[in-house]
């Protein structure tokens, strides 16, 4: 296959330089870097991949009752695909994405090993340079207008080139009118959901698409790129369920909240600090509303486990959050000692309710501080 290049600005390449000849800002990241076509295998740990431990879909599923699924062993049971440009299409396949740049066949709960799921496949049927969007919707899904709030999951195995985009697209109207979810924005450049070819299990509360209730709903997956020719979306095991009546999710974190408005790079998220470097970090965590009931009191805690006896405990201010809210939650004023070692953060999102799927409600990251080093790493933190 064609090896391609496209020009993409990184701010998550690794940074690694010896610390202690510099002054004030070290680090600076400077010219754009190519992302290639490479099908390089990855590094993925159980206890680090983004920060965060992969556990099998399978044992994240939602426990509110199940209202519809589709496993597509019986085929594309009524499903329809729209290709309205390219040549890249929804299919139902046994095999998934085979080629060298992929991450290889999904691993859904019924469709690995000998199963069945859907995948749109850029690496085999796409074309460098020519767009491609594809859509496959539900037929009607009837019956359940009296269930106000409700998930949807799904599993999925995602990798991303360079802007590829994966939607999904809920009717609670028979298909007049659609809401759109919009999924994996966080996947890089190059790079795969977490443990791929594992299966990423992705909940979305479409509460918001259905006005209260809804007698004829649609699901839509649209696949999207402005190249051609990239990498894959494969997807299995869609479910509808009810929403738990008291279920925060825990989104994203980070220990340096930075944005594109500061003026250096002084704030962003490294993942080595020399000791003479150690500078005030800033905890956030992204936390929605995914159950039926306003949840009181809502707060991120940050348990911080260093070396020795050098640990703390952080807490935000906290809010009531209504169902389907999503709010962000900023602790700032810690900084590290300059004491050489492993820094682990766990992460947890607090409610005064009793949660009914604590399964998302913590995410666990690290940092390091070193003698010299100072880097900042576009996944597994093992610096050094």
């Amino acid at each position: 296959m064609t090896m391609r290049r496209k020009l993409l600005f990184n701010t998550t390449a690794l940074l690694l330089l010896t610390a202690w000849p510099f002054t004030g800002l070290h680090a600076q990241v400077g010219a754009a870097d190519r992302h290639l076509k490479q099908g390089a295998p990855e590094a993925v740990s159980s206890a680090k991949s983004g920060g965060a431990r992969i556990i099998p879909a399978q044992q994240l599923r939602a426990s509110g009752t199940s209202l519809w699924t589709e496993d597509f062993e019986s085929g594309l049971n009524g499903w329809t695909v729209n290709t309205s440009t390219g040549n890249v299409d929804w299919q139902l396949t046994t095999t998934g994405n085979t080629g060298g740049y992929t991450p290889g066949p999904l691993e859904s709960t019924t469709g690995f090993p000998g199963g069945k799921w859907i995948v749109a496949d850029s690496d085999l049927g796409g074309t460098a340079g020519v767009d491609e969007n594809t859509s496959i919707t539900s037929p009607a899904i009837t019956g359940l207008d009296t269930v106000a709030y409700m998930l949807l999951t799904f599993e999925q195995s995602f990798r991303q080139l360079n802007d590829d985009e994966t939607t999904v697209e809920v009717s609670g109207n028979g298909g007049l009118n659609w809401t759109t979810y919009t999924v994996n924005t966080e996947v890089p450049g190059n790079q795969s959901t977490p443990g791929a070819p594992a299966s990423q299990l992705i909940t979305l509360n479409i509460s918001n698409a259905l006005n209260g209730g809804s007698n004829d709903i649609r699901i839509r997956f649209r696949w999207v790129s402005t190249e051609g020719y990239t990498y894959s979306w494969q997807v299995d095991d869609i479910e509808l369920s009810e929403a738990n009546e008291n279920d925060l999710h825990l989104l994203s974190v980070t220990h340096a909240a930075w944005d594109l408005n500061e003026t250096n790079f002084r704030g962003l998220p490294y993942t080595v600090y020399p000791q003479n470097e150690v500078r005030e970090l800033k905890f956030r965590g992204r936390v929605t509303n995914t159950g039926s009931q306003t949840q009181h009191n809502v707060r991120l805690q940050v348990v911080v486990d260093g070396p020795g006896m050098n640990d703390a405990t952080l807490t935000s201010a906290a809010v009531d959050l209504a169902p389907i809210a999503t709010d962000s939650f900023t602790i700032a004023g810690y900084t590290p000692p300059a004491i050489i070692g492993d820094y682990i953060i766990t992460y947890s999102v607090l409610q005064n309710e009793t949660e009914d799927e604590p399964s998302n409600n913590s995410i666990q990251s690290e940092f390091a501080v070193s003698e010299y080093d100072f880097a900042r790493d576009g996944g597994a933190m093992d610096g050094g």
